[in-house]
């Protein structure tokens, strides 16, 4: 694997290179410029407050351009890692321009813990949108949220029909039993949500083995349908995984979002004061 190859498969580096050294690198410039300003001041909180503000700025634009995507303001992808970038660089900067992680004082507490509360889920959807799309990609399907019920019912549609009618054709009702105390519910709704947050398949297998463990009783003509069937069932288990996942990240979506216009009040409230004082 040549060093190319290896800087884009493997995360670690991708996370090194694109994120912690250039978020390094602009704190220490950071440093320096607040030293530079600040030279001769006794306080330099105005001048980190004013940076800071200017990352939130830059930070909620992400969300703008997400909605714009018909104007052409650059790849969706530069201002991703612009994002996570600022994200990086904010946190250890707050935590230097209030000299605490919490400050000191009602509202600017509430200000200290409505920036961690943003800060948090921001990393928590730094990695979702690092592992989530790797994830669903490894499944081999692609399909977007709001089709997936009707697909399921289509799935669902199609064993009962092949039950049904294996039964009526040759009288066993081998396959339809199984399909009624068995697949019936887990055709009706998403099923295994938690194994699939945690990329767990143990459910997927155990019922892949319970049709397995059909085919000593079965003829040829029920062994074609149960192949189906179990198409099916695998087919449906994908899709299940699709629904978990982007459902975690529409939901994660509706955390961050409010939180961050929450925060923006506090800010608003915060920059406010501070002119008050300096009037």
């Amino acid at each position: 694997m040549n060093k190319n190859n290896f800087q884009q498969r493997h995360p670690l580096v991708r996370f090194l290179t694109g994120t912690l050294l250039p978020g390094a690198a602009l704190l220490i410039l950071m440093g320096y410029g607040v030293r530079f300003l600040g030279a001769g001041l006794r306080d330099t909180s105005h001048v980190t407050g004013w940076i800071l503000f200017t990352m939130l700025i830059l930070l909620t634009l992400h969300t703008f351009r997400k909605k714009l995507t018909m104007l052409p303001l650059g790849a969706m992808h530069l201002w991703t890692n612009l994002h996570i970038l600022a994200g990086a660089v904010t946190i250890p900067l707050f935590v230097f321009h209030g000299g605490k992680w919490i400050p000191n004082g009602f509202l600017d507490a509430i200000l200290g813990i409505s920036f961690w509360l943003v800060a948090g889920s921001g990393v928590f959807g730094f990695f979702l949108y690092r592992n989530v799309p790797r994830r669903l990609t490894r499944r081999g399907i692609e399909v977007i949220q709001e089709r997936i019920p009707a697909l399921r019912a289509e799935a669902r549609q199609e064993v009962e029909q092949a039950v049904l009618d294996l039964a009526d054709a040759t009288g066993s009702t081998t396959l339809a039993e199984f399909y009624e105390f068995r697949l019936r519910s887990y055709f009706n709704k998403v099923c295994n949500s938690r194994e699939h947050l945690l990329d767990w398949n143990r459910s997927r297998f155990s019922l892949l083995n319970e049709i397995k463990g059909l085919e000593r009783y079965l003829d040829a003509r029920e062994m074609e349908v149960l192949g189906r069937i179990e198409e099916l069932v695998v087919y449906k288990d994908d899709l299940d995984y699709h629904c978990t996942l982007q459902g975690i990240m529409k939901i994660w979506l509706l955390v961050h979002l409010p939180l961050t216009f929450g925060l923006w009040m506090f800010v608003a409230w915060h920059v406010l004061n501070v002119l008050g004082f300096q009037s």
